[in-house]
């Protein structure tokens, strides 16, 4: 009878020692507006410009009039070059497809070529990825595309845990080669009442742990009798031994018959109901 006020105290309780508690470490982390002007949401992403090559992109190379130079799949290495016939050793990352068909003429064009003609293509880009952590219902690598944000992102791994904290989801990026970080209140974005952030190839997304949710799950889950639906601590596991549900127990003692699991479904029960009923 008096579970259910023990219960409120223990939350009550609880609530004032944990309710700040997080298992990251946001302290110092860009917030509200400072967050969007690190992450912006897409209605104020800057115009999507050219793409550029990376580590991994498959390049088709065309030299007007010189088949022996061309080449319809030329692969950007880990480091970012590309070999070439005559212009050598290339470097390709962080440019953009006209930009290394500038550069590979005025190679050609310095000792071989007089006003050779390139074009370079993007045949095949890298995986574009992103990586969720931390309280979602499956954490990994997803790939995404130019349009994802924030709530998409998190949407591929399956949603937050029911023990997430939402006003605590971090999104980490490198911006000008330094990594930083910036912290988004997921309710609010859900309700419209903030922007919801893009997310680009390479960002990481991390949703914290809410100790007050995670204290009121583990009491939520003190194991209940299937006989008398009645909390107990002591309550053990085991398959259901009432009468009524297995009859081929009324007149044995438990462990005495054996019965495949696919018959019956486990289940708890208290020591009351297990004197009753277990040692008939």
């Amino acid at each position: 009878m008096n579970s259910v006020p023990r219960l409120l105290v223990l939350v009550v309780a609880c609530a004032a020692l944990c309710a700040c508690q997080s298992t990251l470490r946001s302290e110092g982390l860009a917030q509200g507006d400072a967050a969007y002007a690190v992450v912006p949401p897409q209605e104020a992403a800057p115009v999507r410009q050219m793409t550029r090559i990376g580590p991994g992109d498959l390049i088709s190379v065309q030299v007007f009039q010189e088949p022996e130079l061309s080449n319809d799949k030329v692969q950007v290495d880990d480091a970012g070059r590309i070999q070439l016939p005559l212009a050598g050793d290339v470097l390709a990352a962080g440019l953009t497809a006209p930009e290394l068909s500038r550069v590979i003429a005025e190679r050609l064009g310095r000792d071989f070529l007089r006003n050779p003609q390139v074009v370079v293509a993007l045949v095949t880009p890298r995986e574009q990825t992103v990586a969720v952590e931390g309280q979602v219902k499956m954490p990994g690598v997803y790939k995404i595309t130019p349009d994802d944000t924030l709530l998409s992102a998190i949407a591929r791994a399956q949603s937050p845990t029911n023990v997430a904290r939402l006003d605590e989801v971090i999104v980490f990026r490198m911006v000008e080669g330094r990594r930083m970080g910036a912290r988004f209140d997921l309710a609010a974005i859900r309700s419209g009442r903030s922007p919801d952030p893009q997310i680009l190839a390479g960002d990481v997304v991390v949703v914290g742990y809410s100790s007050l949710k995670g204290v009121y799950r583990d009491i939520c889950r003190q194991p209940r009798c299937s006989t008398c639906s009645r909390s107990s601590r002591g309550a053990r596991r085991c398959h259901s031994i009432h009468p009524a549900q297995n009859p081929q127990r009324q007149s044995r003692r438990l462990g005495r018959t054996t019965i495949l699991p696919s018959m019956i479904a486990p289940s708890w029960i208290c020591a009351t109901c297990w004197l009753q009923f277990g040692q008939t």
